[in-house]
């Protein structure tokens, strides 16, 4: 069995009876993988724990239940990838693509996901726990349920990004963009959110407890309520005149008509 890079360089190649299994010798044998096309390889369950994989093309790959602790993932392309419940504890994943990638349930604990491209992947109860995902795009990711404290989020983007209930506990998102984010019952108590970006944020039930710096984003979220409010308030006072002109239109009618 044979493994290639994109540019159908041979990597390695061993007597093993299936690609899995070959990925798994030469991860054993301390073979670097950079590069290697792997896109759309069945690979579930695999032990590539170490592996160097960076700037892998792993699209579609299944990759479910994958142990990737300490893998080197930098530059990969994963998009579309399932690594439901996949290990990837101190992973590096610095700028690695998982555009719609399904994370469900993984363990990210410690992963560097600096700059990484995660959206639309699909975090749901996802562990995240002091990971690394300064400048990270997030956006219109779920990340509903997923632990994130103690993460690095500075300067990421979460617009639109499904973050209710989700544990963000002295997490930093510091700088980052959670403009229509869903907070619904988060905890982000004592995370820092200095100058960060709350526009049209469903705070519902959220918990601010110790927040720093949470008093600016907040009032801007309360002033656009109140703008709204305003705004209805106007809607309902034109309809109430229109109501008032429409009435007495009819009285001036039967008047007419006596």
């Amino acid at each position: 069995m044979k493994i290639r890079d994109r540019h159908d360089a041979v990597l390695f190649k061993d007597d093993s009876g299936t690609l899995k299994e070959a990925v798994e010798a030469a991860v054993e044998q301390g073979v670097s993988l950079e590069g290697a096309n792997l896109k759309g390889a069945d690979l579930e369950g695999a032990d590539l724990s170490g592996a160097d994989l960076r700037h892998a093309h792993l699209a579609g790959a299944d990759l479910g239940d994958v142990d990737l602790r300490h893998a080197e993932l930098a530059g990969a392309f994963l998009g579309g990838a399932d690594l439901y419940e996949a290990d990837l504890v101190d992973a590096r994943l610095k700028g690695t693509n998982l555009y719609g990638a399904d994370l469900t349930r993984a363990d990210l604990e410690g992963a560097d996901l600096a700059n990484a491209h995660l959206q639309h992947a699909n975090l749901m109860s996802a562990a995240l726990v002091g990971a690394d995902l300064e400048k990270a795009d997030l956006r219109v990711a779920d990340l509903s349920g997923a632990n994130l404290w103690f993460a690095n989020l500075t300067a990421a983007s979460l617009k639109g990004t499904n973050l209710s209930f989700a544990d963000l506990r002295e997490t930093c998102l510091r700088n980052a963009n959670l403009e229509g984010a869903d907070l619904e019952g988060a905890d982000l108590s004592y995370a820092d959110l200095e100058g960060t970006d709350l526009r049209g944020a469903n705070l519902k039930g959220a918990d601010l407890e110790g927040a720093e710096g949470a008093a600016g984003p907040l009032e801007k979220a309360y002033e656009e309520i109140e703008a709204l409010k305003e705004q209805v308030d106007l809607l309902k006072e034109a309809l109430d005149n229109y109501k008032q002109a429409d009435t007495e239109r009819e009285q001036g009618k039967g008047r007419e008509l006596e």
